[in-house]
């Protein structure tokens, strides 16, 4: 396996499917998941590139710093939910009419 589908796979939880089936549960995992990676990753650039902030980390500033952008937070997880959700959908909905068209070519 090549090294970007290794990063892929870790960045989008698809190691979450490795031994389960992909259903609400692994679905709501994965979104919160890969929710709080780009939340942590969006914080730490918006900080990174703000001139006013220092580069010295501080636990206080982190919490003010999630306390002000939590919003951001929830568009981010309502986003990937929906994707995950959408792919989900679309899977089922192709193994339903998988089914009936080979139960209808059997009959």
């Amino acid at each position: 396996m090549e090294l970007g589908t290794k990063i892929v796979n870790l960045l989008s939880a698809e190691w979450m499917l490795k031994n389960r089936s992909n259903g609400g549960g692994v679905i709501l995992a994965r979104a919160l998941f890969c929710s709080v990676l780009l939340f942590f990753a969006t914080l730490l650039i918006l900080n990174w590139v703000d001139p006013t902030k220092s580069y010295q980390f501080s636990l206080i500033e982190l919490q003010k710093e999630i306390i002000n952008k939590i919003a951001w937070f929830g568009i981010f997880f309502a986003t990937i939910y929906a994707a995950f959700y959408a792919r989900f959908s679309s899977q089922c909905t192709y193994l339903a009419n998988l089914y009936n068209s080979i139960k209808s070519w059997i009959t």
